[in-house]
């Protein structure tokens, strides 16, 4: 009777087992879709898919990290801020999320939390760039500038390959009135890259202040040239020539953009406001 029993027992199991499947390749199969739905852009998906993971194990930190991250593209600051602690509680020693939850604070301007987040992680990773860049935000945020400047000119010289610290310290060097050396940290990042957009705003932004426009005009079109594929750029182009005043010019680049974007609302208005002129 006994050995009858114990024969049941473990076909119930086999049979909970066969449907359940395993734990951890669940786990992983929802986590899996779930990055996918992040690389599409369907955040909520993938915050669905997250969740998933987290219910069938509420102990993998990775779970909570990923679903942060679907929460942060989603505009939901508290809710990633939350799933990042709730990963650092379970495996504290998960690098990203310090850097991730530190990123948080910056948005929510707490610098000291963000010291915080930064230095655990320098602790054991001194040359950790992405903390060395979150310490300068930080101390941006303190207006401990000349402090935030030694940490982004080291990264500069140790990490040349870096975009961050030269479009950071321009920026730092545009709130100083300084100009000439904001100009020099942006020209130096598009000789590496020449398709930085940001690079390129910021430098095109400070020629035009200075009136000049055919060194602007230059800098825009080698920036449309080089992403023949990106729309962006040849927006910035045709707002370029709208600021000049040379409307045909502008009005030209937004027709050849909406016969390849029919359905972009942001080509369709910019075009109607030339029409309402």
């Amino acid at each position: 009777m006994r050995f009858k029993k114990g024969i049941l027992l473990i076909c119930c199991l086999l049979v909970i087992f066969s449907c359940g499947g395993n734990p951890v390749e669940k786990r992983n199969k929802f986590i899996s879709k779930g990055k996918n739905f992040l690389a599409k852009g369907d955040y909520t998906r993938a915050a669905i898919e997250f969740k998933n993971a987290i219910q069938v194990d509420p102990r993998f930190a990775l779970s909570y990290y990923y679903l942060s991250l679907a929460y942060l593209k989603k505009g939901n600051l508290q809710g990633a801020y939350s799933a990042l602690s709730r990963a650092i509680e379970l495996n504290p020693e998960l690098t990203k999320a310090h850097l991730l939850r530190g990123q948080i604070f910056i948005l929510t301007h707490k610098p000291d939390e963000a010291l915080k987040e930064a230095e655990i992680v320098l602790k054991k990773e001194p040359k950790n760039t992405d903390a060395l860049l979150l310490k300068a935000n930080a101390f941006i945020l303190k207006q401990n500038i000349k402090s935030a400047k030694k940490i982004l000119k080291n990264l500069q010289k140790e990490n040349p390959s870096l975009s961050a610290p030269y479009l950071i310290l321009a920026q730092i060097y545009l709130k100083e009135n300084n100009p000439k050396l904001a100009k020099k940290y942006l020209k130096e990042l598009l000789k590496k890259y020449p398709d930085n957009e940001k690079a390129t705003l910021l430098l095109g932004g400070i020629l035009e202040k200075e009136k000049k426009f055919k060194e602007a005009e230059k800098l825009y079109v080698s920036l449309a040239t080089h992403n023949p594929q990106k729309k962006e750029p040849q927006i910035f182009l045709a707002q370029f020539y709208e600021r000049l005043g040379n409307l045909e010019k502008a009005e030209e680049i937004l027709k050849k953009l909406l016969s390849k974007y029919p359905k972009d609302e942001k080509i369709y208005l910019l075009l109607a406001g030339f029409y309402r002129r």
